[in-house]
């Protein structure tokens, strides 16, 4: 049955309250305690850099999604013509290849820096979200389509109503995973 808000809460701050006890009364030396976490994230804060270095991965994280959305997208809606299949289908199939391996010729295409990053991301993040999107397209029925021409409605107009408004629910929760990768991925580009 469905459990009401407050009981979820209720739940929630349970939980916390254990792992926090356990935490706290945890016998490992090796795990550091809440006090030497709180001290130890102050001191990264206000005098190693941390805010701004978050704010940097933030950034790079946020232009390499706004470039693979672009990218992506477009590629993915193209493959409701023919001719781009085959180009679709080759972009998603980069997916196998590591991000450590591209490094060389990315840096020669880019020159190196905020660049190189921005582009080894936005490689990564994009052949795995061509790859969804041009799956959910072609998982379209034609029955939709089909009842859109029978409404007298232009190749443009069901190309806008079906499959790019129709698939933006998908594009959206797929977009979430994607992001999720790309924050995996980050920590390889960041230390370069």
């Amino acid at each position: 049955r469905v459990v009401s808000k407050g009981t979820t809460g209720l739940i929630v701050v349970f939980w916390l309250a254990v792992v926090v006890l356990v935490w706290s009364l945890s016998p490992w030396k090796s795990l550091p305690t809440l006090g030497e976490v709180y001290r130890a994230l102050g001191k990264l804060w206000w005098e190693q850099g941390l805010g701004p270095e978050i704010g940097s991965t933030m950034k790079l994280i946020g232009h390499a999604t706004l470039l693979t959305v672009v990218i992506s997208l477009g590629l993915a809606y193209l493959t409701v013509v023919p001719f781009f299949r085959a180009l679709v289908e080759g972009i998603s199939k980069l997916r196998f290849l590591g991000l450590t391996g591209l490094v060389f010729p990315f840096t020669l295409l880019t020159g190196g820096g905020y660049s190189l990053k921005v582009a080894l991301l936005t490689f990564g993040m994009t052949t795995f979200y061509v790859t969804s999107m041009a799956q959910v397209v072609a998982e379209i029925p034609r029955s939709e389509l089909d009842h859109m021409r029978v409404l007298g409605a232009s190749e443009l107009r069901i190309l806008w109503e079906v499959v790019v408004r129709g698939t933006l629910d998908k594009a959206l929760d797929l977009l979430r995973q994607n992001v999720a990768m790309g924050w995996a991925m980050i920590t390889m580009v960041e230390g370069i």
